[in-house]
């Protein structure tokens, strides 16, 4: 979606990148000095008196050697971003002052547990929602559901639009496959979460077993 926007220079800015990830080489990538502290920093054991006094060390740091947000707007100003666009609600509120101090447009993405599970989760964002409803320029969302919830929350209509996320079909090969009579090969493309409903696929490929014996289901994903 990033590579199809027209005439535009894109920049990405995240605390941490994973490794093997799609690059894409006409983006700008941010980087984040203290990257390598804040993944050690998450695997270090708050019951262990030497790892807490490690851990209070790292949350230090920023006070001293300048926090990831100031570097961040920092870059803004240099590079002469004309649009911040955050992925994700709490993202968003997080990084909302950057585009308020910088007079910068806001637009902000919406995806899915940050409508309504988040704000359940942490009630305090509810107010914060609806703050940042009034800070951003526009808030983008994947259809009409999404649409409503956030119009349901206080958001201004004139504020939301939908942006279906897409594929680009050209980068993909064609390759012909040859499906035999009675087979079957189905695949699950989704993190390892409850709420991407693996059980019930499995429910329903052990049903359908009786009708097709020969098929065969992969799940793929992550945590």
């Amino acid at each position: 979606m990033l590579k199809s926007l027209p005439n535009a220079e894109v920049h990405i800015a995240a605390l941490h990148y994973l490794i093997n990830n799609f690059y894409d080489p006409s983006f700008h990538f941010t980087t984040n000095e203290l990257d390598a502290l804040i993944q050690y920093n998450n695997r270090l054991d708050k019951r262990k008196p030497v790892q807490i006094f490690r851990k209070l060390i790292i949350k230090a740091l920023p006070y001293f050697l300048g926090s990831y947000q100031d570097k961040l707007m920092k870059y803004v100003k240099e590079q002469s971003i004309d649009i911040i666009h955050a992925q994700f609600g709490p993202t968003a509120w997080k990084y909302r002052k950057l585009a308020v101090k910088l007079k910068v447009p806001f637009v902000v993405s919406f995806y899915g547990y940050d409508y309504e599970y988040y704000p359940t989760l942490k009630p305090k964002y509810e107010d914060y929602y609806r703050r940042l409803f009034e800070v951003s320029s526009l808030f983008l969302c994947e259809g009409n559901n999404g649409k409503s919830l956030l119009l349901k929350r206080g958001c201004p209509a004139e504020k939301i639009r939908i942006a279906r996320l897409g594929i680009d079909p050209i980068g993909i090969t064609f390759r012909r496959r040859e499906k035999q009579v009675g087979e079957l090969n189905l695949i699950q493309v989704a993190s390892f979460t409850e709420k991407k409903g693996h059980i019930y696929t499995l429910k329903a490929f052990l049903r359908s077993l009786d009708h097709c014996p020969n098929m065969k289901l992969t799940f793929i994903g992550g945590t």
